[in-house]
């Protein structure tokens, strides 16, 4: 109930899936589109403008869940603008202009008598607060006064407490291609840097992140570095050779992607898990089938102990009418290429049952072993 969710997409894509996002999650829950600024290296000159920026969707269960749209972490280069020092114990500070960005108000338009006794002339559009604001301000010590300028203070120490507003144009996380943020040789979807923003928006230490396409692992692996709980979900058969190393480098303490920015020193553990298999099962059996003779056996196996799609007659299915080369005529399971054939099958299964629900695993037939049993029920377990 106090969730976000995050989907990112390109230009081409992004109204679609805005509309779709608003039918699924409500329009009133809309909170922001997050503009990411990358670009890619050895872009060619085309007839079009360069798609340079990403859309991420952003989403919240309900539109009061407060998001975390400050951050501490102001830049090297934001810290290096506080370059001034009363020596009064308040530190580095630097100044900001006291005119009014807007239209005149009748309360700010006004010539201020500084406690020297100088008059100041109101700004051409007035000043940014009140007479009685501006003296507390002075009387403060928080008026940065010469000859020729009077304007703000803002102090460093006060800066880093308050934080930094995030607005939703994000343009100095880097390229796409940046592969300097693993530890290993792999070029991720996105920058750590992006995904530690999204994080740092939307949750609080210890809280869960879920990638639902976890792909190489960025997401997880940025989770970890921050100290929250995360799962993540893939079917790609790459996990053990990228995903799975890429985490225990985590563990291990590498040095890429945001892990020198949050002092990373390595630590910590996860779960790795697979689903079992169901109508899965079948569909490897058909993949790896050489001639139909070996696909008929199949799929007699399957109308036996196959969980089926309720809306295909199965006694059609070897007989029907397809479409070859653009004509309709009657033909028979048999004239079909070998890859129609096994796409006809795997359309046959039910999609929903691909793996055991956690519901059936007491199903006998299903020989779960007790220890599988114990740790899906630890896994759910509610804290």
């Amino acid at each position: 109930n106090d969730g976000f969710i995050i989907i990112q997409t390109d230009d081409y894509e992004q109204a679609y899936l805005k509309v779709l996002m608003d039918s699924v999650f409500g329009r009133e829950n809309f909170r922001n589109s997050i503009y990411w600024h990358r670009t890619y290296a050895g872009k060619t000159v085309s007839k079009n403008l360069p798609w340079n920026v990403d859309v991420l969707h952003f989403y919240s269960k309900s539109i009061e869940k407060k998001i975390n749209n400050v951050t501490a972490n102001l830049s090297d280069k934001d810290i290096a603008s506080y370059n001034k020092d009363d020596n009064d114990g308040r530190g580095k500070y630097n100044t900001v202009s006291l005119q009014k960005t807007g239209g005149k108000g009748p309360e700010t338009t006004y010539d201020y008598e500084d406690n020297t006794g100088k008059i100041w002339k109101c700004p051409e559009k007035g000043w940014r607060m009140k007479f009685s604001k501006l003296k507390a301000l002075e009387n403060d010590g928080r008026l940065y006064i010469t000859d020729k300028t009077i304007r703000e203070k803002y102090f460093l120490a006060e800066r880093l407490d308050i934080g930094k507003q995030i607005d939703n144009f994000w343009n100095d996380i880097g390229n796409l291609n940046r592969a300097n943020d693993l530890s290993f040789n792999l070029t991720g979807q996105k920058p750590e840097k992006l995904i530690q923003r999204i994080i740092e928006l939307t949750t609080h230490e210890g809280d869960p992140v879920l990638d639902y396409h976890l792909g190489s692992g960025t997401t997880s692996a940025v989770a970890h570095k921050m100290g929250r709980k995360y799962i993540g979900i893939e079917q790609m058969d790459y996990i053990n050779g990228i995903t799975v190393p890429r985490l225990q480098k985590v563990i291990e303490g590498e040095q890429g992607g945001i892990s020198k920015t949050v002092n990373w020193q390595g630590g910590g553990s996860f779960v790795y898990t697979e689903l079992m298999e169901l109508n899965y099962l079948f569909i490897h059996q058909i993949e790896q089938a050489k001639n139909t003779e070996e696909l008929l056996k199949i799929f007699d196996v399957m109308k036996a102990e196959a969980h089926l799609n309720y809306q295909v007659a199965l006694d059609q299915v070897l007989s029907t009418e397809h479409e070859i080369d653009g004509i309709d005529h009657f033909v028979s399971f048999n004239d079909l290429e070998l890859s129609k054939q096994k796409q006809l099958l795997i359309e046959v299964l039910d999609k929903n049952q691909l793996y055991v629900n956690a519901s059936e695993m007491d199903d006998e037939n299903l020989a779960i072993s007790e220890s599988d049993k114990a740790f899906t029920t630890s896994f759910y377990q509610k804290d």
